[in-house]
């Protein structure tokens, strides 16, 4: 960081606006410090800031990229300087990072094309607002772009369900298409009654199907005659106990967390139907 960068960082910790304004890149091999410079030794091209965010602990990162587009004469790139805008003294020569071992950008025309995105971290320190001069025409990396499409596409997605259903009834979906965790949890816990029950009883004899059942849950019992929601009140071997069944009913019945199951093949939620145990032929 330059004298000058670090007097408006001061500045900016003080709660003035910090607008960084561009990025340079330059063949010059200083000798000296670029404490008290205002531009690189040798400015050959200049940058656009593509974007610009906060980092946490001081930091913040500038993301811009380099081309040989419009470049006539190849270079070594031994230095880059990152400039801001200054509301006492104008644009200054924020910060410099140099090379021992450059990279060559050749000129354009050649037989290499150059568009490569990288990101510069620097020391902000306690800034209290931060802006960058973000140039319309710039470039967007894929992974960006890709990005922003799936974020678009949840958007839209999510506008049509709340736009389908009642204004008291907010709708959201489970899909991971975006790479955003869903904000739906699938329980798909689940068991068979193993014996039949009657109406008006409490203790419920199962086997576990799938995962577990939890005191203070809701799960469903269905056969092919009735179905009703409960509360686990308590769990144990072999056995929960629920509130009161309002209904009869039969060995094999379905107990679960939820009923429905995830079609993934056919991208559809279905529910399953009752089934019931195998038993031998009888003599």
């Amino acid at each position: 960081m330059t004298k000058k960068g670090r007097d408006l960082q001061a500045k900016a910790e003080a709660g003035t606006k910090l607008v960084f304004t561009r990025v340079k890149i330059g063949d010059g091999q200083g000798s000296g410090t670029y404490d008290e410079l205002n531009d690189l030794v040798r400015p050959k091209k200049d940058l656009s800031i593509n974007s610009i965010k906060a980092e946490g602990d001081g930091l913040c990162r500038i993301r811009t990229h380099i081309t040989n587009i419009g470049l006539e004469q190849g270079l070594f790139v031994y230095e880059i300087g990152l400039f801001a805008q200054d509301p006492n003294v104008g644009e200054i020569l924020y910060g410099v990072t140099t090379a021992t071992t450059p990279d060559y950008l050749p000129p354009a025309g050649g037989t290499t094309l150059v568009n490569h995105q990288f990101d510069l971290v620097i020391i902000i320190g306690n800034a209290m607002e931060i802006h960058a001069n973000i140039e319309t025409d710039g470039y967007v990396s894929k992974a960006d772009f890709d990005e922003w499409t799936r974020k678009i596409e949840r958007l839209i997605i999510q506008s049509e369900i709340d736009g389908r259903v009642p204004e008291s009834n907010k709708g959201t979906f489970f899909d991971k298409f975006d790479g955003e965790p869903s904000r739906l949890t699938f329980l798909n816990d689940s068991a068979d009654l193993t014996e039949d029950v009657v109406a008006g009883t409490l203790t419920l004899p199962i086997v576990m199907t799938k995962g577990t059942f939890k005191p203070q849950t809701e799960v469903i019992i269905m056969d092919d005659q009735n179905q009703e929601t409960l509360m686990v009140t308590a769990v144990g071997d072999g056995q929960i106990t629920v509130e009161q069944l309002v209904h009869a009913f039969k060995k094999g019945a379905t107990i679960a967390r939820s009923t429905a199951v995830v079609d993934k093949e056919n991208q559809a939620i279905k529910f399953p139907c009752w089934g019931t145990y195998s038993v031998g032929g009888v003599n």
